[in-house]
């Protein structure tokens, strides 16, 4: 069974890190990330960060492993952390370049006048994409095609 958690820095991170290193993904994570992860059978298969700045949410990555991609579970597991996101008040999430996968899923493209303030203090790009959490969840998954 495949199942998306929030990810237990103990028990997971060597996990969390090997995916990263398969992707060529150096990162450094801290305790106050909202780092989700997919698991199957104790396997962690995927993870997601996201850092909280002021109720907008940046998004840094969402990796599947490259044996479980084309299967959806990209949204899973951000409907996942998007879902802990909202119970903790995130209403928006910003993710600071283009992504084709992102956009299909209900991210839009700002321009610079539409980064919010306190993502440009932040964050290097001063353009990228941007989702709101309402609309993400009043479409539907992706596998139930949008029922």
């Amino acid at each position: 069974m495949i199942i998306g958690r929030k990810a237990k820095l103990n028990e997971d991170l060597n996990q969390i890190e090997n995916i990263l290193s398969e992707n060529n993904i150096l990162d450094n994570i801290y305790e106050n990330d909202i780092l989700y992860v997919l698991e199957e059978n104790s396997n962690i298969i995927g993870v997601c960060k996201i850092v909280n700045n002021r109720q907008i949410g940046i998004l840094h990555y969402i990796i599947i492993s490259k044996f479980f991609r084309s299967e959806n579970f990209g949204d899973s597991l951000l409907r996942a952390a998007f879902n802990y996101c909202v119970r903790h008040g995130i209403t928006k999430i910003y993710y600071p370049n283009g992504n084709n996968y992102l956009q299909k899923i209900g991210f839009v493209k700002i321009s610079s006048l539409e980064v919010p303030s306190v993502i440009k203090e932040m964050a290097s790009s001063d353009r990228g994409l941007i989702c709101d959490l309402s609309k993400f969840f009043s479409k539907g998954c992706s596998s139930c095609k949008g029922r």
